[in-house]
């Protein structure tokens, strides 16, 4: 006897394998992609193509190897990692063609995951909260984003949302790919958090980010904005301890520069 969660599960994989037969788009990346993946596709070999085209993008991404990920993902039934190079796809394709149909896919994905287990059969805001952090804290940060993501087009002023989605966003620019996409996508969800509450701690992760960046004008611009957060309307001891380690730790990179004296100015 099946649970109502594997009857929906088995459903998804069925109503995915309909979406990717069933798409009215074609490319063809035939004379791109290296034939001896292509051989592996063909006898079904889908996992050990997936990991070869995933050594390949280190060297070389182009966006037919992006496609040609997302569409054998599809094929391993991968169908939640399927729509992240589906996105990354969008992002970085410059044909139209190409664009259209990461974008058509990623319309039918997003239709697919209110029914997925994703959502744990609820698409109200506080689960996608909820879910989002439980892949935030495994590491997961492709799903995080996406659990934000959903979460957040639901409730357009929700400081929690718009605040980890930034996080999630900057950990998958720091742990899987350096596109500068998703550090622009961290920078504007901390920037739209900001819009919600002057939260010291938006002020300050986007003061590490411009630090990071040796963007020394404006990091020095949120550290000084960060510092000021915390002492009104609220004294908040914890995160000025915080923010001074992170001043700590850029004034060590910069010893004869601002940071050095906004530390001083601030000490606690």
């Amino acid at each position: 006897m099946f649970t109502k969660r594997q009857i929906i599960k088995q459903s998804i994989i069925i109503i995915g394998i309909i979406l990717f037969c069933s798409t009215g788009f074609s490319y063809d990346t035939s004379k791109t992609i290296p034939q001896d993946i292509q051989v592996m596709i063909q006898r079904g070999e889908y996992k050990d193509a997936f990991l070869k085209m995933l050594k390949l993008r280190q060297k070389d991404p182009t966006v037919d190897l992006i496609y040609e990920m997302a569409k054998t993902l599809e094929k391993m039934q991968s169908f939640n990692l399927a729509l992240f190079y589906y996105q990354d796809l969008a992002i970085n394709a410059t044909s139209k063609e190409l664009i259209d149909i990461a974008k058509n896919k990623i319309r039918q994905y997003y239709k697919l995951y209110t029914l997925d287990d994703l959502t744990q059969e609820k698409s109200d805001v506080s689960n996608h909260l909820t879910l989002g952090l439980e892949k935030l804290n495994k590491g997961d940060y492709h799903k995080a984003t996406l659990h934000f993501l959903l979460g957040r087009n639901k409730q357009q002023q929700n400081f929690l949302l718009h605040f980890w989605l930034a996080y999630s966003y900057y950990k998958v620019y720091q742990k899987i790919n350096k596109k500068q996409e998703y550090l622009d996508a961290a920078i504007k969800s901390y920037q739209n958090s900001l819009q919600i509450v002057q939260s010291p701690k938006s002020l300050n992760n986007l003061a590490c980010i411009f630090g990071e960046q040796d963007d020394k004008v404006l990091a020095f611009m949120y550290f000084t904005k960060a510092i000021e957060a915390t002492q009104s309307p609220n004294t908040l001891p914890g995160l000025q301890k915080a923010i001074q380690s992170n001043l700590d730790f850029f004034t060590k990179r910069d010893p004869l520069g601002q940071y050095k004296y906004l530390k001083e100015s601030n000490s606690y």
